[in-house]
C-alpha cells in the first residue's frame, strides 16, 4: 500500500466528490490549508482547513479544521492522522500554533480517539 498526501488543488475538487459520494461545498481561498490523500493512486480522503483570526482564542490566529474525511474501507491505516499532521505542519510553518477542530459524524468514538492520540481534548459535544 503506497500512501501519498498532497496539497489540494482546485482540480482535485471533482475527485473529492467521488470520495464521499456527496456534494462538497468547499470553496478554496488564500487562507486555506487543505490536502488530499491517495492510496495506490486512488483518492481516499481529504482535509480542509482555513486560517482564522479571533480574539479570545488561545492564539489570535489559528487554523480551523472545517472537514476531514477518509473512506470507511481505508480507516485505521493512519491516513486521518497523516492528513491532520500535514495541515498542522503547514499552519505551524505559517506561524500558527492554535487549532480548532469541529466534527460531526456518526463514528464519534473513533473520531475522538484519533484527536486524543494527537493531543486534543473534547470540550463540547452535541448529541441528537
Amino acid at each position: 500500500m503506497r500512501m501519498d498526501i498532497k496539497k489540494l488543488e482546485v482540480l482535485d475538487l471533482t475527485i473529492l466528490r467521488n470520495i464521499k459520494k456527496e456534494e462538497i461545498s468547499y470553496k478554496p481561498s488564500q487562507e486555506d490549508c487543505s490536502y488530499i490523500a491517495k492510496v495506490d493512486d486512488e483518492a481516499v480522503g481529504y482535509i480542509f482547513g482555513r486560517i482564522k483570526e479571533e480574539e479570545g482564542f488561545n492564539s489570535s490566529r489559528y487554523i480551523k479544521i472545517e472537514d476531514i474525511y477518509v473512506k470507511p474501507k481505508n480507516r485505521n491505516y493512519g491516513i486521518g492522522k497523516k492528513l491532520l499532521e500535514s495541515i498542522l505542519f503547514e499552519a505551524k510553518d505559517k506561524g500558527i500554533n492554535g487549532a480548532l477542530i469541529n466534527g460531526s459524524c456518526e463514528e464519534v468514538t473513533e473520531t475522538i480517539k484519533l484527536y486524543n492520540k494527537l493531543g486534543y481534548r473534547s470540550w463540547y459535544i452535541q448529541m441528537f
